[in-house]
């Protein structure tokens, strides 16, 4: 069993995937991937990451209804998160108007 920390990182661009995978990996920490929210799901009930690295705006299921589905999960397995956003991201009603 690998003892590692282990984070998983979930956003549909390869080239920050790739880039992160390799920050992460020289900091000895155990990696895995997703490319959408569908995925990263199947991959948080399998295999419980410590950290989660989440991008809110992407297709098919978006960061926010991923967060949405693991606090329907009664609490979040992961024990941090982070959510990143561009102007894209920014929820209805969410952006001060």
């Amino acid at each position: 069993m690998d003892a590692r920390a282990s984070v998983l990182i979930i956003d549909n661009d390869p080239d920050v995937l790739f880039s992160m995978r390799a920050m992460f990996e020289a900091e000895d920490f155990s990696v895995m991937l997703a490319v959408d929210g569908s995925s990263a799901l199947q991959r948080i009930g399998a295999c419980r990451p410590d950290v989660g690295i989440l991008e809110v705006g992407m297709p098919v299921l978006d960061g926010w209804v991923v967060l949405a589905e693991l606090a329907g999960l009664g609490g979040c397995p992961l024990r941090s998160g982070l959510a990143s956003a561009g102007e894209e991201a920014v929820r209805p009603g969410q952006d001060g108007e």
